[in-house]
């Protein structure tokens, strides 16, 4: 029979055992190395911003990308398409080197004889839809003619519609009419709707507009353009 003293010592003996083994404790290069490993795989991608800043600049510059500068403001846009009618579009807005992107769209009625315009839709919820699937944008805080950032106004060639947001908001809409055949934008409202075809030349525009995103993601909102 084991004494109480030996008792005692044979059982820590056996317990520090049991944790050397679970702690691993023989081993320490081992560890270190799964850790190394870890570490190494959670590393961020290095971006070329040399790279990303000369396709930035290259886009900027396509012959479908109108500019406009406030030279008191310091501020220069940048944006597609200008006429009065659907305007799937965006607009980069560069400040010395800093820029923040928005997508538009718009809509408008032109007068009649009667100087009446014809009656608008007041759309608060935008559907972007192909053959492939449809994804559906609702306008928070808005009853179709203001709010959340919706716009009615009135000049003397007619009426316009108009919405302007973050671009990644609408980003995922945009991606689908880009990539899916027959696109189509229903503009919604409580008791109208407005289907309008979406042209090449708009889907070329958005297209520039996605990739304008990603690389300003890269460059974390930064870009290298004289003014």
């Amino acid at each position: 029979m084991l004494t109480h003293g030996l008792f005692w010592r044979t059982l820590f003996a056996v317990l520090l055992s049991f944790l050397l083994v679970g702690c691993g404790g023989s081993n320490p290069q081992q560890r270190s190395s799964k850790q190394g490993s870890t570490q190494t795989s959670q590393a961020t991608p290095q971006v070329d911003k040399k790279a990303a800043y000369a396709e930035i600049n290259a886009l900027l510059d396509l012959d479908l990308v109108k500019k406009e500068q406030d030279k008191v403001g310091r501020t220069t846009f940048y944006k597609p398409f200008t006429g009065l009618g659907l305007y799937p579009s965006w607009q980069v807005t560069q400040t010395d080197d800093t820029v923040r992107m928005d997508a538009i769209i718009m809509d408008g009625a032109k007068m009649e004889n009667s100087k009446e315009p014809k009656a608008l839709v007041y759309w608060h919820t935008i559907i972007f839809s192909t053959d492939e699937k449809k994804w559906e944008y609702q306008i928070p805080n808005s009853d179709g003619s203001t709010g959340g950032g919706k716009e009615v106004s009135t000049n003397n060639k007619g009426m316009y519609e108009y919405y302007k947001t973050p671009f990644n908001y609408l980003s995922a809409g945009y991606r689908l009419l880009v990539e899916g055949t027959n696109p189509t934008i229903r503009l919604k409202g409580v008791n109208k709707r407005k289907d309008i075809k979406v042209t090449k030349e708009m889907i070329e525009a958005l297209k520039v507009g996605l990739r304008l995103d990603e690389l300003f993601i890269m460059t974390r909102g930064k870009i290298e353009r004289p003014q």
